[in-house]
């Protein structure tokens, strides 16, 4: 027997169109048109709120002014001009129980006093029971331990990103059943916030980390304290200052953590891109430090930068491809020019071989070597859309060019940074061409395949 949707189901896909739409007059004024109509409506309206200022605006008006400052009512600050009474809150509640995601933008920066008077004056109460993403808390003026305080109350969170919180609120998002996504910004001083109880699970239900360590192995605490399905892991690390073992130490961390049939995404790297006049720190990065991570073969993501170098040759490069066969990005980079690249064009060939959902493909190469694309049957990926060669030398666009229209002909995109010094640039100059001539390649074999198929003989 099918089932029949009810009046109030019909009413809440109506809503739901007409939120996906934007179209917040047509439900203000379903709003307003009946009882069938007003709850998804209202429930659509105040799903997802930028400030709390329309809330606010939902209190009697005697407790709360704009501030004289701004010019756009719109903009206005609220400030409060009394204390909060137990009276002020039948209409903020009523509305702020629909609200699932708050997005705070920059300039709808609400003073840590009036936050605070908020914050207190709901006691016991959540101000926002049903809230599932808030982000751009860290725009609440000085109010790093009053957003812990208003988080720790905040119980089906599905995503938080804080530059930093109170132990008790990190003790709380440890707890939740619910927490899926985290990003935190860690500093030195706040690390003891990460020495948990280990009676219980934390954050179980966590699939996307994003840690900001101010070293990369300040990351490792909340690393050894996640259990989860974790399904991406990004580190993106502040100081320069990371030696090659400190590199081993987390992605041994990151094997002994995760499972192997769980974790697709994992990047570390800079927060930050280093700028062009400092020169970085002589930390070598091998396929030592980054074999640990061959245990996750359902990888489809990994980028790795580094400030220092990242030199892998043909063997290592092929041992990845061949691991890795579910790979769509593979970034390698490093901030130095010093040394020649190891790998060679065939590099290029294993990824087209073993990887053919591989759509951006990024290292240095040494690309001056002819190498013969001649096999059978024939290797290529039509998945690749971008290469990064970051300094690669060559010599023959035309060689390059024929070489990668062959094993990658849907390419687009050749990247090739500028020099640092800004002087005159060969290399970038010729990668340049060999993305034009690529083009050229492709279409000719487009030309010939179709004569082909034809039965029309190939052109002497």
């Amino acid at each position: 027997m099918q089932h029949c949707l009810s009046l109030p189901e019909i009413a809440s896909i109506i809503c739901g169109h007409l939120e996906d739409e934007g179209s917040f007059k047509g439900l203000s004024a379903l709003a307003q048109t009946s009882r069938t109509f007003s709850e998804p409506a209202q429930d659509a309206i105040w799903r997802e709120i930028s400030s709390l200022k329309p809330l606010i605006r939902c209190m009697p008006e005697d407790l709360w002014r704009e501030n004289d400052d701004e010019l756009d009512f719109d903009d206005a600050i609220q400030a409060f001009q009394r204390s909060i009474l137990p009276t002020d809150w039948p209409r903020f509640e009523r509305n702020a129980k629909r609200v699932r995601i708050i997005n705070y933008l920059e300039d709808d920066e609400m003073e840590s006093e009036d936050y605070q008077m908020l914050v207190l004056a709901a006691w016991a109460r959540s101000l926002f029971p049903a809230l599932r993403t808030p982000t751009g808390l860290e725009y609440v003026s000085d109010g790093a331990e009053i957003v812990s305080e208003a988080i720790c109350r905040f119980t089906e969170l599905e995503t938080l990103s804080m530059p930093s919180l109170s132990r008790s609120a990190f003790r709380h998002a440890a707890a939740l059943p619910t927490l899926k996504t985290l990003t935190l910004h860690l500093e030195s001083e706040v690390q003891s916030f990460l020495h948990l109880p280990s009676d219980s699970p934390h954050f179980p239900a966590l699939r996307v980390l994003k840690v900001e360590p101010l070293l990369l192995t300040d990351c490792l605490p909340i690393i050894k304290l996640i259990y989860s399905n974790l399904r991406s892991l990004e580190i993106a690390y502040q100081d320069q200052n990371n030696p090659s073992s400190d590199w081993l130490a987390v992605t041994q961390t990151i094997e002994k953590r995760f499972l192997a049939s769980s974790l697709a995404t994992i990047q570390i790297h800079p927060y930050k891109k280093p700028p062009s006049s400092k020169p970085p720190a002589a930390n070598r990065i091998s396929i030592e430090h980054i074999h640990p991570l061959f245990t996750f073969h359902n990888l489809e993501s990994l980028k790795i930068e580094v400030f220092g170098e990242v030199n892998l040759g043909d063997v290592a490069l092929e041992q990845m491809a061949k691991t890795w066969p579910k790979l769509k990005s593979l970034v390698l980079s490093d901030f130095t020019t010093s040394s020649e690249p190891r790998a060679t064009l065939a590099s290029l060939k294993a990824f087209a071989l073993h990887c053919k959902n591989l759509e951006k493909l990024q290292f240095s190469f040494d690309a001056r070597r002819h190498y013969s694309t001649e096999t059978i049957p024939r290797v290529y990926n039509t998945s690749l859309k971008f290469l990064g060669v970051s300094r690669s030398p060559l010599r023959s666009a035309t060689d390059v060019a024929a070489f990668l229209s062959d094993i990658f002909p849907r390419l687009q995109t050749i990247e090739c940074p500028y020099r640092v010094d800004g002087g005159v640039d060969k290399i970038r100059d010729t990668w340049n061409r060999v993305l034009g001539l690529h083009k050229v390649f492709v279409a000719v074999r487009a030309q010939e395949a179709a004569r082909f198929a034809a039965g029309i003989p190939p052109m002497a």
